[in-house]
């Protein structure tokens, strides 16, 4: 993504509008709605919404690096996950839709994200 608005737009959980976005970041609407039309919020606005949505903040200014996701707790890594799907080219919505149902069962259920992660690692030990 090119610039900071386009960043910004990307972090809005699918179907959320402004007006909840808004909410979710402890700010209003109208500011929500000058950073998606190219206005740059202020230093501890860009802190509170890379905290707010999992993302790094270098991410959230340059665009430049992944999610910052060490620390991050199950919630926070569910918003930073379901940001970056909206974010994948070449993917129908109804793509998307199964992605984002994926990712909340696998953020929800810690057995199964368990069971995930193994096979992975022993796929990669092959």
């Amino acid at each position: 993504m090119k610039t900071l608005a386009d960043r910004i737009k990307s972090l809005r959980l699918q179907n959320e509008t402004q007006s909840q976005f808004a909410v979710r970041l402890n700010t209003t609407q109208a500011s929500i709605s000058r950073y998606l039309n190219g206005r740059q919020p202020d230093r501890e606005t860009l802190i509170k919404i890379a905290q707010k949505t999992g993302v790094s903040l270098d991410w959230l200014l340059t665009g430049s690096s992944g999610p910052d996701l060490t620390g991050r707790n199950d919630s926070e890594l569910l918003q930073a996950a379901l940001a970056y799907v909206g974010d994948l080219d070449g993917v129908s919505g109804k793509e998307k839709s199964k992605l984002l149902g994926l990712i909340r069962d696998l953020v929800e259920n810690k057995d199964l994200r368990k069971e995930l992660l193994s096979i992975w690692e022993g796929g990669r030990k092959k």
